[in-house]
């Protein structure tokens, strides 16, 4: 309210003075009521020197000027004692800690309290002594022009100059990141995350993240800094070769978003992709999406991208690697193949090859991998090639063109360092190791050849020893035996069955079923779903209740593992693709070594009930049992 009326000069004066008083307040009014409704307007996101931030204290905290970011002491524990310097996620609940000062030196502020104050031209953490518990790393000065600001980003910056506009940045915490990283930070090959101790331990642990020094657009984790644990990355030309394909949306970010992707025009909300997915022609969110995202390395060795849901108030586990155990670089050692399926030993040692340390290997530590049964190149040249379907495995020794395979196939049998080759599209890749072997069984592997002498295809090996014959509670050369006699015997009847049951399920696998069950083939089993003992075997394969098969009369003396294996094998050999059946040489090999590679098998090519459902096949379409008994036959050819 301003004064009006007539004035004198010396009331004019007074009056002047009054209006001055009055605005002076109403400014001060709005000022308090715009702080209270903004709690960070009046919070500094600057130190200078004699203005340090005490720990305990109210204020004692600095908040970024966007209100992004919050630095101050922290404890990782609801009651501990030891305290930290970090920076966090401001009025995030709970809070999320992306960056550590003292992470190998808390101070106890049961004996001192602590400061971040500058001193020396350094940002220190300090206590009450005057006691160093970390620094920066910026040159020692006298000067105090010094400043440590933290940006929106979350971002802490030493700086120094006069001149807003000409700042000299003297350190800054993006270049020495803790376990995560944040939008605003480029992983280039002298940046690296470690993680945490402990869940209350931010002192360094045992992995680290980490650009690929070797390769480009690749990343590491490692373990204990020399032994690598997993390798991931862009899509590569070749699939073939083993690492995780990073998720387009995690290396633009990496990237400090310079990548060239096509990104959406508008904005969208991270939608959970599959771990097992190709990311192929894939489109990925503006950069304005990735404000509240991060990227840390746990402290079980996974790289975890999290994404804040703002309408569930948490964060959520976007995407993250290693996708499982088969993943971990060299999951099975040497000459040891990996399958995420096989439960509970994922690890197998290909045929003519034997765990280097059993007693290690069975109680599921693969480490120490597998070794070779009989040495290669001997007196006799015998050695021979067994081919692995759909595989993918560790970087080969050599590279080279050739013109054919059988090229490839005979320089690789005049090197006794050879042990595996791939061909394709006249290339020739040679592996004088096998590691980091994984069974894909997708699009993305490709065939394998590894290097074994000709009696493991054969089933003539050397007279075991006295320790190998203990081990053996089957007699498989009866088992062998029995297959081979099977086959002749199939061969015999097998015009007399097509007529009777108008499909060819009695093969090789389905008399290996029905030795080994005591049961035949065209019995009804317990269950309006199985009229076939293949859709029987099949039913308790999935339903992990194999054991169930087995004829009473063996109950006792039967091996329950050698058992899995022949029904393993049994399915293995009605498949539903032809291309994924076995051949003879294959079954020999698996049912006669102890170490031998036994895949989980897929679906058999008939699960059929009789009656008028629409899933059994009909006497009246002939052409249709042709077609499928033309493709058993093409499946079976050895």
């Amino acid at each position: 309210m301003f004064l009006r009326g007539r004035l004198t000069r010396s009331n004019y004066v007074v009056a002047s003075f009054a209006n001055r008083m009055l605005f002076s307040i109403f400014v001060s009014y709005a000022a308090v009521l715009l702080c209270s409704s903004h709690p960070f307007c009046c919070a500094r996101d600057t130190i200078t020197y004699g203005a340090p931030i005490t720990d305990g204290v109210e204020s004692g905290t600095l908040v970024s000027s966007g209100g992004r970011f919050e630095l101050g002491f922290f404890s990782p524990s609801l009651n501990g004692t030891q305290r930290y310097v970090g920076i966090w996620y401001h009025q995030l609940s709970p809070r999320t800690v992306v960056w550590v000062a003292n992470r190998e030196t808390p101070v106890l502020n049961s004996t001192s309290t602590g400061f971040l104050a500058l001193r020396d031209g350094n940002l220190q953490v300090l206590d009450t002594t005057g006691k160093s518990y970390w620094s920066t790393t910026a040159e020692t000065s006298e000067s105090l022009t010094q400043t440590v600001t933290l940006m929106d980003s979350g971002n802490l910056v030493l700086s120094s100059g006069d001149d807003k506009l000409a700042v000299n940045i003297l350190w800054q915490s993006f270049q020495r990141p803790t376990d995560t990283f944040i939008p605003g930070m480029v992983l280039d090959k002298s940046l690296e995350l470690t993680s945490w101790r402990g869940e209350d331990d931010p002192a360094k642990g045992k992995f680290i993240f980490k650009q690929d020094q070797v390769g480009e657009n690749q990343y590491v984790i490692s373990k204990s800094e020399l032994i690598l644990y997993w390798k991931g990355g862009e899509p590569a030309t070749d699939a073939f070769y083993s690492f995780d394909q990073m998720l387009p949306a995690v290396t633009y970010l990496l990237s400090n978003f310079s990548k060239k992707y096509v990104v959406r025009n508008s904005p969208k909300i991270f939608s959970s992709p599959s771990q097992n997915s190709t990311y192929k022609n894939i489109t990925i969110p503006p950069r304005s999406e990735y404000d509240y995202t991060r990227l840390v390395i746990s402290l079980a060795g996974e790289i975890q991208f999290w994404t804040w849901i703002n309408s569930t108030k948490q964060w959520n586990l976007y995407w993250y690697a290693p996708r499982d155990e088969c993943s971990v670089f060299n999951a099975c050692g040497n000459f040891g193949s990996c399958n995420s399926n096989n439960r509970p030993l994922l690890c197998k040692c290909l045929p003519g090859f034997k765990p280097q340390y059993l007693q290690q290997w069975n109680s599921g530590d693969f480490s120490g991998g597998c070794t070779r049964e009989y040495a290669l190149c001997g007196d006799d040249k015998n050695d021979t090639f067994l081919s692995l379907k759909k595989m993918k495995v560790g970087n080969p020794d050599l590279g080279i063109n050739v013109d054919n395979e059988t090229e490839c196939r005979n320089m690789c049998l005049a090197s006794c360092q050879c042990n595996a080759y791939s061909y394709a599209n006249f290339s020739q890749r040679i592996w004088d190791s096998v590691n980091n072997l994984e069974e894909e069984y997708t699009d993305r592997g490709q065939d394998l050849s590894v290097r074994v002498v000709l009696s493991d295809l054969e089933g003539n090996l050397p007279e075991p020893s006295k320790e190998d014959h203990t081990r053996r509670k089957l007699p498989l050369s009866l088992i062998i035996v029995a297959v081979l006699l099977s086959v002749i015997f199939l061969a015999c009847i097998v015009i007399s069955i097509y007529i009777w049951r108008r499909n060819m399920n009695n093969k090789r696998g389905v008399v290996l079923l029905e030795i080994i069950s005591g049961k035949k083939n065209t019995g009804f089993y317990q269950s309006k779903q199985t009229f076939s003992l293949i859709n029987y075997a099949w039913r308790l394969w999935t339903e992990n209740k194999v054991q169930d098969l087995m004829d009473k009369t063996l109950e006792e003396s039967c091996n329950e593992s050698q058992f899995i294996k022949c029904v393993n094998v049994g399915l293995l050999c009605v498949q539903e693709d032809p291309s994924d059946r076995h051949s003879m040489s294959n079954v020999i090999t698996m049912l006669d070594s102890e170490t031998a590679m036994c895949p989980a098998p897929k679906q058999p090519a008939f699960l059929t009930r009789r009656g008028n459902s629409s899933t059994a096949f009909s006497p009246s379409k002939p052409e249709i049992i042709s077609e499928i008994s033309n493709s058993l036959v093409e499946g079976y050819t050895d």
